[in-house]
């Protein structure tokens, strides 16, 4: 997940960290199958050569990486839980300042 902060300048205006994490995975994926596919890839040539990635780089991914294995066709090693803890302007504070665990 971005945080949106701010990375660097350029002459024209403002570049932040900002970018579509999984369509960059996605690319990077696919261009990577269509090179072991070969010269004239069908889609099953493709789809075997996809799941060939054993190991691969994967923008903000857990442990920033992936892969595919025997009986595995998804590219996710590792998965984080997040739970979300939705807080209205009418939550009260909690004992600890907080409204449902959160700061604001």
């Amino acid at each position: 997940m971005s945080t949106g902060k701010v990375r660097a300048a350029a002459k024209d205006g403002t570049l932040s960290e900002d970018f579509a994490t999984t369509e960059c995975t996605q690319v990077y994926l696919f261009a990577q199958a269509l090179k072991k596919a070969g010269k004239n890839p069908t889609p099953e040539k493709l789809y075997d050569a996809l799941l060939s990635i054993k190991s691969a780089p994967g923008a903000y991914m857990s442990d920033g990486e992936g892969g595919f294995a025997k009986n595995k066709p998804y590219f996710a090693n590792s998965l984080h839980l997040v739970v979300l803890n939705p807080a209205t302007s009418s939550t009260p504070k909690d004992a600890n300042g907080l409204y449902n665990g959160c700061p604001a």
